[in-house]
């Protein structure tokens, strides 16, 4: 009686046995992923549009175009080309720069739960804010500039700290998570020490809104999409190999630390303009991203899925924070902060391993 050949066993099985063969997961199809693009693009441009129609003063279509031009009723220019047109550019420039600021926080990191507010970057922001109008007294500058400062200054803190020959995305989570601790504490303790009519202007800005936006702040956003094109080769050639270990990053080619230094730059200096325009929007860099590979298919770094993505969240918000609740318009911030705890809440659970 003849032995049966041994045949060498792989992860699906005996290799070679017929009908059971070794099958990997199947890559994303790209018709795909780039359909779904294509709707979330279109289904944005249809809701920036039907923002400028709605409203207390409602637009009609056809009476948008004309009130964008100056050619319209004077009631329709100003509710169309003074308010909402601004409002809108700038929810959808602010959502995409936190989408993208966010996605690149994630690769960096390798963490889903990395995003600008929870790394400390948009806490610099507000606690520039509180530290001028609180601390100083200064009553007449503008938010915006300060937002920034205070932004770029809490990535220059995080970096700083976290670098130990090199940074890694470890390193980046943990001071990130100490740099949102300390801004927090400086920022609260502002707003208990002075009366509450001083903390009003403060309170507005952390609480993140794009009701106030003009066309100065559009000004703002359109060095905000300026920099995110420019940024954009370098982000699509180096993200992708900066997920994976820095060695295998560096075998082929990558500058890691450099590569690092300055995607970080870019994703805090993003994240400091968005911050500027609407003030600090909780949870929009955190969901953008992983939206943006369950939409399209994707997995890894999507850039613009989750610009998409992002831009839409906030652009949601928005227009249901003054359409939904009659004469109250809800600042953006509170929606975003709705809709992502719940999703923070379940990327733990997901995330727990049973004890062992």
């Amino acid at each position: 009686m003849t032995a049966a050949p041994i045949r060498p066993v792989g992860p699906a099985g005996p290799v070679g046995t017929p009908g059971r063969r070794h099958r990997l997961p199947p890559p994303a199809r790209r018709p795909r992923a780039l359909a779904a693009t294509a709707g979330l693009a279109a289904l944005l441009t249809g809701l920036a549009v039907w923002s400028l129609s709605v409203g207390e003063s409602p637009v009609a279509w056809a009476d948008i175009v004309p009130a964008l031009t100056g050619h319209g009723d004077a009631g329709a220019v100003f509710a169309v080309r003074d308010l909402r047109a601004p409002r809108a550019l700038c929810a959808v420039v602010v959502g995409a720069a936190l989408g993208v600021s966010g996605a690149i926080f994630q690769s960096l990191t390798r963490n889903p739960l990395a995003s600008p507010d929870l790394l400390g970057i948009s806490g610099g922001a507000s606690t520039a804010v509180a530290v001028a109008v609180l601390g100083l007294g200064l009553t007449d500058v503008a938010a915006g500039p300060l937002a920034l400062v205070g932004a770029a200054g809490a990535a220059a803190f995080l970096y700083l700290f976290a670098w130990r020959r090199g940074v890694s995305g470890q390193r980046l989570i943990l001071v990130g998570i100490g740099v949102a601790a300390l801004t927090t504490a400086v920022t609260s303790y502002l707003l208990t020490i002075r009366p509450a009519l001083q903390t009003q202007r403060v309170l507005f800005f952390l609480t993140g809104s794009v009701s106030g936006a003009d066309w100065g702040d559009v000004a703002v956003a359109t060095v905000t999409v300026v920099l995110l094109l420019a940024a954009t080769p370098l982000l699509l050639r180096w993200m992708p190999l900066l997920e994976l270990d820095d060695s295998t990053a560096a075998a082929v080619g990558v500058p890691v630390q450099r590569a690092r230094f300055a995607s970080v730059c870019v994703a805090a200096l993003l994240a400091a303009l968005a911050v500027s325009i609407a003030g600090p929007l909780s949870f929009v860099g955190l969901i953008a991203a992983p939206l943006g590979r369950a939409v399209t298919g994707r997995p890894g770094f999507a850039l613009l899925p989750a610009a998409l993505c992002g831009a839409l969240a906030v652009l949601i918000a928005d227009l249901a924070g003054r359409t939904l609740f009659g004469e109250i318009d809800v600042p953006v911030g509170v929606l975003t902060a709705l809709a992502g705890a719940p999703y923070l809440l379940a990327v733990l659970l997901r995330s727990r391993t049973p004890a062992r």
